[in-house]
């Protein structure tokens, strides 16, 4: 690791952080209960975005070591103390007790998974709920027992599903046996099709480009392409999908990023950087800003010109030649799920392209997040000399983000300038590439010309759990890994 003016900096600000006007550590009273707590507290109030609006992450909070061990003492569980400092309006902040699988996850890796993604829903008022396949994973247990997109399920290994009890029918099962059924109208149930589907949890590493296609729309050739995670090791399959449409003459490009979630910041500006031709290392995508301890570090998110290739472990190990894409305008598809990376991808690139969304306003995700560890001597950014005695890891935020021209305004979601819901279509939905499809099927009826039916709405359902969000790179949750390269410090990788 490259020594460096952030990681100097860093050290002197953690030493004052750890120092409590006038008294050392070791001449205390008071005995700390609990080394988790006290990482939470130190690193909340060196990162965390909203450190100056919570009065005891304050810098003159406590005036003795044994202040500050008498108020974390009081927190029995370190969940409880991490929910404390939490701003009111921080809705992605959050805590894990195992950063082995948080690490995993955020480069794609999840340890026990059957290998698709879904959807649960509410009918009316009742209290039971049903769920459908969004899409399945190529060589997933989904895809060997005959799982596709569109399939309706009601009940997992024999049990129906409610809203009381789904959360542990559809987490932390080896196995499951879904009781497949037809959706056919909102006012009724779902009607059992007597098919079960039987699948054993495996640990699956998810390539995030799930689709790279082309359609020839009269004379036009159409680029098509279904990205669902913001990794930054799968740079070198991203790019070689860009390879693919470029060589086929791609001149129109429809970017289906309804399942993404999010992920790392130094992809969400290569993907922008393959689909912006005109745009060089000079080029402003957006800007990041940090608090007030690290106002020294805002600054500027480039586009890129070549590729950066990262190993699972974050640390470049190269670089490609880029391919690009010569475009004069993009089609992005979305939906509630699609956040963080993909919206600054959405931001980043309206002020410079003619950009049309279709679907369904996406999170509001307009911060980003690091993954801090009990790491002091390495700012808590590393984990080198982690502390052996806990797996605890924080997720905060430590960040905003806004676009070239300042625009952070987008809590709320950015909304789609053609509104669609797959749950409208539910009866009908296609697979993903098919050209009826129906946001894909929009986007291919503007670049015609002829255009489509005004579509369809559903009243009387709900979207209630969706399969991701209990992930880290979940709109509830968090993203994937990347590294901000305005920090001089290779290992300080911060997410959006």
């Amino acid at each position: 690791m490259r020594t460096s003016k952030f990681l100097v900096e860093m050290s002197w600000m953690l030493l004052v952080v750890l120092i409590v006007t006038g008294c050392k550590k070791d001449d205390t009273n008071i005995p700390l209960n609990s080394e988790v707590n006290e990482f939470i507290w130190q690193g909340l109030r060196t990162y965390y975005l909203w450190q100056e609006e919570i009065p005891d992450l304050a810098d003159d909070r406590f005036e003795t070591f044994d202040e500050l061990h008498a108020f974390l003492n009081q927190f029995g569980e370190p969940e409880l103390l991490f929910d404390h400092f939490l701003y009111s309006d921080d809705r992605f902040s959050w805590i894990v007790d195992d950063y082995v699988a948080l690490d995993n996850s955020l480069q794609g890796v999840s340890e026990s998974s059957f290998g698709y993604e879904f959807n649960l829903v509410r009918i009316g008022n009742t209290t039971d709920l049903f769920g459908y396949v969004e899409y399945v994973l190529p060589n997933s247990p989904a895809q060997d027992a005959g799982l596709k997109r569109g399939d309706v399920f009601h009940a997992i290994n024999g049990i129906g599903l409610t809203q009381f009890n789904f959360q542990e029918l559809v987490t932390g099962l080896e196995r499951q046996i879904l009781s497949l059924g037809e959706f056919v109208s909102v006012n009724e149930e779902i009607i059992d099709s007597g098919q079960r589907v039987d699948m054993s949890a495996v640990e699956i590493s998810e390539n995030p480009v799930f689709l790279t296609k082309t359609f020839d729309v009269g004379d036009v050739k159409v680029g098509y392409l279904v990205y669902n995670q913001f990794i930054n090791s799968f740079h070198s399959e991203l790019n070689t999908a860009f390879g693919q449409l470029e060589s086929e003459g791609v001149s129109e490009m429809i970017l289906d990023l309804r399942y993404n979630a999010g992920g790392s910041i130094t992809t969400a500006r290569l993907l922008a950087s393959m689909l912006y031709n005109d745009a060089t290392e000079e080029t402003i995508l957006g800007s990041i800003i940090y608090n007030s301890r690290l106002a020294d570090f805002n600054s500027d998110l480039t586009f890129l010109e070549v590729v950066p290739i990262f190993n699972t472990d974050g640390d470049q190990v190269g670089e490609e030649a880029m391919n690009r894409l010569n475009l004069n305008r993009l089609f992005i598809l979305t939906t509630g799920s699609t956040a963080s990376a993909s919206e600054l991808v959405i931001t980043g690139l309206q002020p410079y392209m003619n950009i049309t969304l279709i679907g369904e306003t996406t999170v509001g995700k307009n911060v980003g997040s690091v993954t801090l560890y009990d790491s002091p001597e390495e700012g808590y950014v590393s984990k080198v000399g982690i502390n052996p005695n806990h797996t605890y890891a924080m997720q905060p935020i430590i960040s905003q983000l806004a676009n070239s021209v300042g625009f952070t305004d987008y809590v709320d979601g950015i909304d789609p300038n053609v509104e669609i819901s797959e749950l409208a279509y539910l009866r009908e939905l296609k697979p993903l590439g098919d050209s009826n499809e129906p946001l894909l099927a929009e986007a291919l009826g503007i670049i015609s010309g002829v255009g489509r039916s005004a579509p369809r709405h559903i009243s009387g359902i709900q979207k209630v759990y969706n399969s991701r969000d209990n992930r880290p790179f979940s709109r509830a949750v968090i993203d994937s890994k990347t590294e901000l390269d305005k920090l001089t410090l290779t290992k300080f990788q911060t997410e959006n």
